[in-house]
């Protein structure tokens, strides 16, 4: 009977601190971001272990090392729009007419710098050895980036209304899911395997625009030079965070494939994966907050954010230990369930990155929701550029 009272008043008092429409929404966004992040992260890693004893450690670590050198390129079309253009959309969220020129303009900006990309990574993949041998598997890698133009994760984000796309995106990852386990049968069939994801990737990308057009009424318009140039220095210091970010994030993979070998690319890609999902799960947490506190802070002291934001570390802080002990310690068993075997490589590089999680959280934490939305960029560009480079 005082178990249930008790339950009773903690379930009240959770209750109420959800009755605003403003917290309602962020609540629907935080469970929205979930499932995103599940789909993005957990599916894949369900895959992992198929692909993995499939294909063999030496063509998965080759299709990881396709995937990482995309990533760099990826970089350059999302430029820094995935926050810049985030807190735009917030900010102008009532303001239809705004929205539609944010929207179009960080469009044909991606748009200009994927040709761009595509133009710089062709030249690339047909003059330097160690790309040509498999310039098949590069190329269509590449298709992936459609994703980064056509699929506004930052639009839906930054209205608040992540709902939509999380439906749209879990469908077409369970589809991609489901053909892999299909299709791929056997080393042979690898080049298939970045097929299915381009596949996957201008599949939700188009919904994803008939969403917009169709619940949002969005307008594509021509952009004003004016805008192109706004949108281009209001995410200048966020593209610099992001390469800087990704120098230590993504480059692993790439360094390692250049001065080693794909065999060994295919153990630590194992691992990496492993923390990177991990990673996914706290991300619903951050997602959801930064446009609450973007809009916020909009519209209170620079204390009063402060306030807000240290208050959420607190507890943000011991979430991320706990998780980061679970994994220094089941490491063991994680690489066994997933290779079918204990690597012993691939288990303490899972120990060792481990530690990001609780780092990489609170970088997140302080530096994107804290720096950037206080209107510290700089700050922020600063200290993971200097983080990065060393």
């Amino acid at each position: 009977g005082l178990l249930r009272l008790l339950s009773g008043i903690l379930i009240n008092k959770i209750k109420s601190k959800f009755q605003t429409e403003e917290r309602k929404r962020l609540l629907s966004n935080f469970f929205s971001l979930s499932v995103l992040q599940i789909v993005n992260y957990i599916l894949p890693l369900l895959v992992v272990p198929y692909l993995f004893t499939t294909l063999g450690a030496e063509k998965f670590g080759l299709i990881a090392f396709a995937q990482a050198v995309v990533i760099y390129f990826g970089l350059l079309v999302n430029y820094g729009f995935n926050l810049s253009a985030t807190k735009g959309i917030s900010i102008h969220r009532n303001d239809a007419k705004k929205v539609s020129e944010i929207y179009s303009s960080v469009t044909i900006i991606k748009l200009i710098f994927s040709i761009i990309a595509f133009g710089i990574f062709a030249i690339m993949v047909f003059n330097v050895d160690i790309f040509m041998e498999d310039w098949k598997l590069y190329l269509l890698t590449f298709g992936t980036i459609v994703e980064s133009i056509l699929f506004p994760v930052w639009f839906f984000q930054g209205m608040e209304r992540m709902k939509y796309i999380t439906v749209i995106y879990t469908i077409s990852k369970i589809v991609v899911t489901a053909m892999i386990f299909i299709i791929i049968k056997s080393s042979d069939d690898y080049l298939m395997v970045p097929i299915l994801y381009f596949i996957g990737s201008i599949t939700s990308g188009i919904l994803s625009v008939y969403a917009l057009i169709k619940l949002f009424k969005i307008n594509f318009i021509i952009p004003t030079l004016n805008q192109i140039i706004f949108q281009l220095k209001d995410g200048r210091h966020l593209f610099i965070s992001n390469l800087s970010i990704n120098m230590y994030r993504n480059a692993n993979v790439l360094i390692l494939g250049l001065m080693s070998t794909t065999l060994y690319v295919g153990y630590y890609a194992l691992a990496e994966k492993i923390i990177k999902a991990v990673q996914s799960l706290m991300g619903p947490v951050g997602e959801a907050i930064y446009p609450y506190i973007a809009n916020k802070s909009a519209n209170q002291t620079l204390q009063k954010s402060l306030n807000d934001i240290f208050k959420i570390a607190k507890y943000y802080s011991i979430i991320l230990s706990l998780i980061f002990i679970s994994i220094l310690a089941l490491a063991p068993f994680i690489i066994y369930i997933l290779s079918g075997s204990y690597i012993e490589n691939a288990i303490l590089d899972i120990r060792i990155l481990s530690v990001v999680i609780v780092f990489g959280g609170l970088n997140y934490l302080f530096g994107i929701i804290g720096l950037i939305n206080l209107g510290y960029k700089k700050y922020f560009m600063k200290s993971v550029f200097f983080a990065g480079m060393f």
